[in-house]
Parts: C-alpha cells; sequence; structure tokens
C-alpha cells in the first residue's frame, strides 16, 4: 500500500462521482470511523511494524506519510498510548 501518499477525501469523492459529505457518510457507516482517523490509525500500525522490523522512527514516520518525527510521535502516543521508542523497547524485551 502506498501510506504515504496524500489521500483527500475530495479527490477519492471525485474519482467515485459522488459529493465529499455523502462519501465522508458512508465511510463512517462502514469503518465506524472518518476517512482520516482510519487513514491515521493504518499509518501508525504500519510505521510501528517498520521499527519493529528495525527502521529508525524518523524513517519509519517519514516512510509512512508522516511530516516530522514529532507528528508521529503524538498520533501514536495518541492511539497507541505510548511513544514509538517505548514500543520499540516494549518489542526487544522478551
Amino acid at each position: 500500500m502506498r501510506y504515504s501518499e496524500r489521500i483527500l477525501a475530495r479527490d477519492v469523492a471525485k474519482t467515485l462521482g459522488v459529493s465529499e459529505s455523502r462519501l465522508n457518510r458512508c465511510f463512517r457507516l462502514a469503518f465506524g470511523s472518518t476517512m482520516h482517523r482510519y487513514l491515521l490509525k493504518l499509518r501508525v500500525r504500519y510505521g510501528l511494524d517498520l521499527i519493529a522490523q528495525g527502521m529508525k522512527i524518523e524513517a519509519a514516520a517519514l516512510s509512512v506519510g508522516f511530516r516530522s518525527k514529532k507528528d508521529f510521535y503524538h498520533a501514536v502516543q495518541q492511539l497507541v498510548g505510548c511513544t514509538p521508542a517505548q514500543f520499540r523497547s516494549r518489542r526487544i524485551r522478551p
């Protein structure tokens, strides 16, 4: 998947031939979340997978579409409850 690409609801709606508001309503009904939040969760999950595989935090953050390590740290803390560094150290320990 192309996690680092910028995905805008208006572009998706235009591609599908529906209004942006209809797309957002249907997406929320289908997935229980906004497109933005859903994509954020995917990017965090994939970024943490990359970190678990040994990639540096900043490289993982940039490769999944975050503009900075700070933005990635904030998203991980919000969604997972720890920093990426804490996540990595927990994964290393038996």
